[in-house]
């Protein structure tokens, strides 16, 4: 944040997650859980991901039975980096590791067969990223948290790396970045870092004293 004020740039709230509500993506999971003896309220597929977490996880202190406890969210609002660490480490379920399990197998542990298939389904999210259950719990207890207040750069992310290069390089260089083709020149020769990057048939020449790369993991095995 600091440093897109120094930019002179400005940020933007991202849209809060939202589910859809029509009958079709709704889901009466104590009617299903109760083998059709009993009705619920229908639950979005986002409150069900949220029952997903609160399940696997097993801290929260409130009812396990469906996601809109208070306790739920109280706990929620406490959790920061420290928990998310625990999580990707040491939190199990049946004796198995989230980190060493996917997450729809890991949503199979703790909902019926029908209530994962309807997560897998309907949710929006991009599920198919190579990711173990633990990332991915704590990627949803960030984006779910109840405080949650991320922003985006309101002028566009390319306009942060633009204003980035100009303050970074003296009017006397000749610097240019083209975020379109992947090209970055320098006209200073005497830098010790030279990178060479290939990628989709494009090439370029990267000379600094230090870097930080951004690119496909081939990419940064053969650097």
């Amino acid at each position: 944040m600091e440093l897109i004020a120094e930019l002179g740039l400005e940020t933007k709230p991202f849209v809060p997650y939202t589910a859809a509500n029509d009958p079709d993506s709704l889901f009466d999971l104590t009617f299903d859980e109760s083998g059709g003896k009993h009705h619920g309220g229908m639950l979005t597929i986002l409150e069900l991901l949220a029952l997903d977490v609160l399940r696997l996880l097993k801290s929260s202190g409130g009812d396990i039975g469906g996601p809109t406890d208070p306790r739920h969210w109280e706990w929620w609002a406490t959790l920061d980096e420290d928990y998310y660490s625990y999580v990707r480490s040491d939190v199990h379920h049946d004796g198995k590791y989230l980190h060493q399990m996917g997450l729809w197998n890991a949503f199979d542990l703790v909902l019926s067969h029908k209530a994962a298939s309807k997560t897998i389904h309907c949710g929006t999210f991009y599920h198919l990223i190579r990711a173990d259950a633990a990332e991915w719990i704590i990627f949803w207890l960030h984006r779910l948290h109840p405080h949650e207040r991320r922003v985006g750069v309101k002028q566009g992310d390319e306009a942060l790396v633009h204003e980035l290069v100009k303050k970074l390089s003296p009017a006397s260089e000749a610097e240019s970045l083209d975020i379109g083709y992947s090209k970055a020149e320098s006209s200073k020769p005497k830098r010790s870092i030279s990178l060479y990057l290939n990628h989709r048939w494009s090439w370029f020449t990267v000379m600094r004293s230090a870097c930080i790369t951004g690119c496909p993991t081939c990419g940064r095995e053969r650097i």
